[in-house]
């Protein structure tokens, strides 16, 4: 089925509408995915949208279960409401939940090939298996396809469902470094387009260095008269056996004397991120998941992550 996109649209939500009932056929569950998926996407710009691709694919099992969604995209972009950094004021507001059924799906899996998020153009491959998830009604007596978030309700929802074996996932994703930068660029330039502080061009730049990741930006700002450049820098190290990230070399300077004392302020507030590291795991852990395997690197012009959850 080829994702419709229709010109006017409701605000996307963290739920997928499932209309009065769970769906017991084929059709039913696609025909409610394409919906959500057209809240999501739009048509991206650029050569990639002369080659666009929309499809979705799914199939039901034993009820409450679904055997698999498959989701196949390309030259789309998600929505900016769906990015949840400038949520909507329209936003509806979620009705309370009268009744839930616990359910398992066998498998999910979404192919994309540069999907922009934020301008950025991202390709994702990624495979769950027996993903615990949830039919929920509210009480107007819309159903509703949600994943529970409570590790103690996954638990008690496995042992409901008879489901033995733990959900796991493979992913890889991939992501252009120059297209990248462009992106950040933009959106930075974009987001800061209404500041008293004016931002007249900003560059980001990323680099691998041994076993970390060097991170550095130049921007040039004006605030009222004053105008400056401000370099910043750090390298982000990986250990991808433990799973951590720790941030070190985190530099802030100014050729303006002005701007930098101004930084020498911001400076120690900064350093205490120095030599801070971060468990990978706590980000993932509403998930119910943990890494058991990742890689992060740099190839030619490309950054690429890849990794299992278990």
């Amino acid at each position: 089925m080829t994702v419709p996109m229709p010109d006017q649209l409701p605000s996307a939500q963290d739920r997928i509408a499932m209309g009065r009932a769970i769906p017991t056929t084929d059709d039913e569950l696609m025909g409610h995915l394409a919906a959500a998926m057209s809240r999501i996407l739009e048509p991206g710009p650029g050569p990639a949208s002369t080659e666009r691709i929309g499809k979705i694919a799914g199939r039901v099992a034993q009820f409450p279960n679904l055997d698999r969604i498959t989701l196949t995209m390309s030259g789309y972009r998600i929505r900016a409401e769906a990015t949840n950094y400038n949520p909507p004021p329209e936003a509806p507001l979620t009705v309370p939940t009268v009744a839930t059924v616990p359910a398992v799906l066998g498998r999910f899996e979404v192919h994309a090939h540069l999907v922009e998020v934020i301008g950025i153009p991202v390709s994702l491959d990624l495979e769950a298996l027996r993903v615990p998830i949830a039919w929920e009604t509210d009480r107007t007596g819309d159903v509703w396809l949600t994943t529970p978030e409570d590790p103690i309700a996954r638990s008690a929802q496995q042992a409901t469902t008879g489901t033995v074996d733990r959900p796991e996932a493979t992913f890889s994703a991939q992501v252009n470094i120059a297209a990248a930068r462009a992106g950040i660029r933009s959106f930075i330039l974009t987001e800061a387009a209404g500041s008293k502080v004016k931002i007249r061009d900003v560059d980001v730049n990323l680099s691998q260095q041994g076993d970390g990741f060097r991170v550095s930006a130049l921007a040039k700002a004006r605030y009222a008269i004053l105008s400056a450049k401000v370099t910043a820098q750090a390298t982000l190290q990986i250990d991808e056996r433990n799973f951590t990230a720790t941030l070190t070399g985190l530099q802030v300077r100014s050729s303006n004397p002005v701007v930098a004392l101004v930084l020498a302020f911001v400076a120690k507030k900064i350093t205490g991120y120095e030599g801070h590291t971060v468990d990978l795991n706590d980000l993932i852990k509403d998930s119910g998941l943990r890494f058991a395997a990742l890689d992060v690197t740099i190839r030619g012009e490309d950054l690429r992550l890849s990794g299992r959850l278990a």
